[in-house]
């Protein structure tokens, strides 16, 4: 509700606003029209640049996110592949101790 009446009183002011430039064309003339076309042309420059900024930090974070993301899933899947590996060797190093127990139980009797 709150955010309704902030819109509403924004257009008031805005609406104002515009009601006291066209009240200065008429009082004024021509250069006074002239000012407020450059003023409110300037003013929109601004605005949009502002926004292109704040676009390209958005975009910015965004893709460091998904960078961020990315390398996540990469090392979660090396972290995964490790423990694999780690397995593996124990089975093998098992498995040659266990070669390596029957020669010499071999030889010995």
């Amino acid at each position: 509700m709150q955010g309704t009446i902030d819109i509403v009183e924004t257009a008031a002011e805005s609406a104002d606003l515009w009601e006291k430039a066209g009240e200065a064309v008429i009082a004024h003339g021509p250069w006074a029209a002239a000012f407020l076309i450059v003023f409110f042309a300037l003013l929109g420059i601004v605005v949009w640049t502002l926004k292109a900024s704040v676009r390209e930090v958005r975009d910015a974070r965004s893709g460091e996110r998904a960078s961020n993301e990315r390398a996540m899933q990469l090392s979660e899947k090396t972290v995964e592949t490790n423990t694999q590996l780690k397995d593996r060797l124990d089975r093998v190093l098992e498995v040659q101790n266990k070669i390596l127990d029957q020669m010499e139980g071999g030889s010995t009797t």
